[in-house]
């Protein structure tokens, strides 16, 4: 007996065929109900989650972002009840249940919900209900309590995307919301309503909203991660054999070569393509774990369906009816693909509609990576730009050719509302804001390159009279020499495009022309040898303590040095050094007469007792910090069939506690102005989860002793091993020039007072980074 693709037998009437859509992959939408006969690869999946549907009244569904819970939802669970439904009417006279799917949250998500249901049921049973104006001022629960009785059965409801409820509704509370009546729904022992909320793991900890309000909240759970590789090959396979049955005619079918589907396997497993960072693609540690078990090879869901729907795309536009390994490969493999996904379809739009997209996603992400929609006015506000010019780069980036936003439509009550706006998927948030970032970095590159173009032009023409005037006249010749030694070095000193940018080749040659005017000028005036001060931010220090060499106005130098270590440097600059023993640094200055050199000794002054003994422990594994009401899904789970993976076993051999291995800061090269957002890579060694109030305290380089300022703190679960935790943001609105700063991990004990995290070897852990205006 064959089945169908959700596991049914062919005979049952639970197997019929939705249809087919003209290509069998989806790109990054979400799989719903009607492509059923596409979906693959989830079967076991569907299985657990339809019995806890069917057998609990409350049950948690999470996973991390892209990992395909709306599809599973959609075309598994709710796909394969409603037929059930379908069965059951049609034998018995009755569905016995009927499955509401809800995931629209902007609005008042109690009326959306009450809307859902009924149309599921009057679709289902296939008349109209008139209900009396009273029925709109009863609790949700008494409502759905009345389409129960309806049906004449249980009311199997799945609440999906449910992280957007927090998003647009932060602070609600008080009668007739849906904080308080979704709780006492799920309570009420005699209604007759079980509930799957489908959450991103990201986002668990805020339904601590709910916790005091259903005490079974995290008693039942299930975790659904990326695809394992032999689940990844049905869901490349099978939706072509299911193609090819609809399409019936031999001379269309198409094929896919074995090699192909092994090398696409292997190019999008779990870490290896992401789509941030510079390029927005960059191929990542082939031999670190791949998904939530290290010894289970995981594929990136969103990617695996990205490649393949470009890869159908290109071979039917050529006219070929075989998916090929000679196409991946000239269209430079699944990395190149994933990541000239944005840059292409953005890079095709003009250039004021790329501005306006760059304004635009500003606002329709958040600096966190979370999406939210906004109507073609609010946009336009935002971004001081006027609607009629903004709507149709809305409405092209929502085109099925580009699919990087979508419209939202309005509630079905409120139909002259205005359309809204969001991203296409998740899976573009990070790639919009790194997008946005280096969109707006070439813009300042451009201006930069610009200004200093037409500051050149202006000062190689004085030099030239300059030179002119030398000529003329014997008796101005020091004068005239030393400005024109000025003009030059105003040129070289000149502040220079940072990062990755490419120098132009006429500003380089330009520099070079100053140099050389400089040098002919100097050696005519040269009024003495060089100057610079060299000094450091503390001369006596403890090992490894930070230090900061300073070393700034530089007169009559044209080049710095700084040994050991630092070799060529700016004329000006800075450099954080931590040493474990005393150590003499040299700077050495070179200029028109002559060389000079100054010295700063570091002194390294041993402390009398280790900085951490050995039976001490920078934070305890039996820490108090957990809050009573922080209750994370705990380690086991009675109705569910997976089985718990323990996290990996930490690599570094160090007392029980919890440590910080690292610290980065988001963007690497950020601006006054700009949210910056701070990560921190843990270790847990206390032998079980933990949660804690973290943030990240920021020191100017030169006042270890007091902070100017702290990140937002994050209430989050530090799972045992190494693990990295985002979300501390912080802003530094006003700075007048670049500017070094330290940042150290803390978190806030029960006396709300600051405790620095240690590394694993009891020392301070700080993160060097500078910001610019």
């Amino acid at each position: 007996m064959s089945n169908s693709p959700n596991g049914a037998p062919s005979h049952s009437p639970i197997a019929r065929a939705p249809k087919v859509p003209p290509a069998p992959y989806k790109g990054l939408v979400p799989y719903t109900d009607d492509d059923a006969a596409l979906f693959f690869g989830r079967d076991a999946e569907r299985s657990i989650i339809v019995a806890n549907l069917r057998s609990s009244r409350f049950t948690l569904l999470y996973g991390p972002s892209g990992v395909g819970k709306s599809s599973v939802v959609g075309a598994g669970v709710v796909h394969f009840l409603r037929e059930r439904a379908k069965q059951n009417l049609a034998k018995r006279g009755t569905p016995e249940f009927a499955v509401v799917y809800f995931n629209q949250w902007r609005d008042d998500p109690v009326a959306g919900l009450l809307r859902a249901v009924r149309e599921q049921v009057e679709t289902l049973l296939g008349q109209t209900f008139e209900d009396p104006q009273t029925t709109r001022f009863k609790t949700l629960d008494e409502q759905l309590k009345m389409w129960v009785e309806r049906v004449g059965g249980d009311l199997l409801i799945l609440l999906d995307q449910f992280e957007d409820y927090f998003l647009y509704h932060p602070n609600e509370d008080g009668p007739g919301t849906f904080v308080e009546e979704f709780p006492r729904v799920v309570t009420d022992r005699e209604a007759r309503v079980n509930f799957v909320i489908s959450i991103r793991e990201d986002a668990v900890a805020k339904l601590d909203r709910f916790e005091g309000r259903i005490p079974t909240l995290f008693d039942n759970y299930i975790r659904i991660d990326h695809l394992d590789r032999a689940a990844a090959r049905e869901a490349m396979i099978k939706p072509i054999e299911q193609y090819n049955k609809a399409v019936g005619d031999a001379g269309m079918k198409v094929s896919i070569e074995p090699a192909l589907v092994d090398a696409v396997l292997d190019q999008v497993k779990t870490g290896r393509v992401s789509l941030t960072d510079t390029g927005v693609g960059a191929i990542k540690n082939d031999n670190g774990a791949n998904g939530h078990d290290p010894g289970v090879e995981r594929i990136e869901t969103p990617f695996l369906q990205l490649v393949m729907t470009r890869l159908w795309d290109e071979e039917l536009r050529n006219g070929s009816h075989t998916l090929r390994l000679e196409t991946l490969q000239r269209l430079g493999g699944a990395e190149r693909i994933v990541r000239t996904h944005l840059d292409k379809t953005l890079g095709a739009l003009p250039a004021v509609e790329r501005q306006a997209a760059a304004g635009m996603f500003h606002y329709l992400v958040t600096p966190s990576g979370t999406k939210i929609a906004h109507t073609a006015r609010d946009l336009a506000e935002y971004t001081h730009t006027q609607e009629k010019q903004l709507t149709p780069v809305l409405e092209k980036m929502s085109a099925s050719g580009i699919r990087i936003l979508r419209p939202v439509a309005p509630p079905p009550d409120q139909l002259d509302a205005p359309t809204r706006y969001e991203i296409f998927h998740d899976v573009l948030a990070p790639a919009m804001l790194d997008w946005r970032r280096r969109y707006l970095q070439q813009r300042r590159n451009r201006l930069l390159f610009f200004g200093i173009g037409a500051a050149a032009l202006g000062v190689l023409l004085i030099i030239g009279v300059l030179l002119l005037n030398l000529q003329r006249s014997q008796q101005q010749l020091n004068q005239k020499a030393q400005e024109a030694q000025d003009l030059s070095q105003a040129i070289l000193t000149a502040p220079q495009p940072t990062g990755s940018v490419t120098v132009p080749a006429t500003l380089v040659s330009l520099r070079a022309t100053a140099a050389a005017v400089g040098t002919s000028a100097a050696a005519v005036t040269c009024q003495g040898a060089p100057e610079i001060s060299f000094r450091a931010s503390q001369n006596s220090v403890a090992p490894n303590d930070p230090v900061f060499l300073q070393w700034d106005n530089p007169q009559r130098v044209s080049d710095v040095s700084i040994e050991p270590g630092l070799g060529i440097v700016g004329l000006s600059g800075s450099q954080v050094v931590q040493n474990a023993e005393t150590k003499t640094y040299t700077l050495t200055a070179t200029g028109c007469g002559g060389t000079i050199t100054r010295q700063v000794t570091i002194t390294i002054v041993q402390p009398t007792a280790t900085s951490v003994p050995p039976s001490a422990t920078p934070v305890p594994a039996t820490a108090t910090l957990e809050p009573a009401t922080a209750t994370p899904p705990p380690p086991t789970a009675t109705r569910i069939p997976l089985t718990p993976t323990p996290a990996a076993t930490p690599t570094i051999n160090a007392p029980p506690g919890i440590y910080v291995g690292s610290i980065r800061v988001s963007p690497p090269e950020p601006r006054a102005g700009d949210g910056m957002e701070f990560a921190v890579q843990f270790l847990n060694t206390s032998g079980r989860a933990q949660t804690y109030d973290w943030c990240v305290v920021i020191y100017n380089t030169n006042d270890l002793k007091k902070s100017i300022g702290q990140t937002s703190c994050q209430r989050q679960l530090i799972p045992e091993g190494q693990t990295e935790l985002a979300g501390a943001r912080y802003e530094l609105r006003q700075i007048g020039q670049c500017t070094p700063f330290l940042a150290k991990a803390v978190f806030v004990d029960q006396q709300k007072a600051q405790v620095p995290f240690f590394q694993s070897d009891g020392r301070d852990y700080w993160l060097n980074f500078s910001v610019c205006p």
